[in-house]
């Protein structure tokens, strides 16, 4: 039976978890995160001098999530306790 590890936030950390734990094939992992995306802070000047596009600066958790070769539940919820 396989463990189960719950990250709140997909924030820098929180993908970083995702990625470190999604190597071990004993762990299911379910990511939640109240906003749908995660947002590259560092890109936002490219973004604003017009040499990034908003996907260049933005990335979609559910397929980030699912781009994984293990299963990685996404949840687009706040979480509340």
């Amino acid at each position: 039976m396989n463990k189960k590890v719950v990250v709140i936030g997909g924030g820098y950390g929180g993908l970083r978890a995702v990625e470190y734990l999604s190597k071990s094939r004993d762990i299911d992992i379910t990511l939640i995160d109240k906003n749908p995306y995660h947002y590259l802070q560092t890109e936002a000047y490219g973004y604003i001098a017009g040499r990034f596009d908003m996907h260049d600066v933005a990335v979609d958790l559910k397929e980030w999530c699912a781009g994984f070769e293990k299963k990685v539940e996404y949840i687009n919820e706040k979480a509340t306790s």
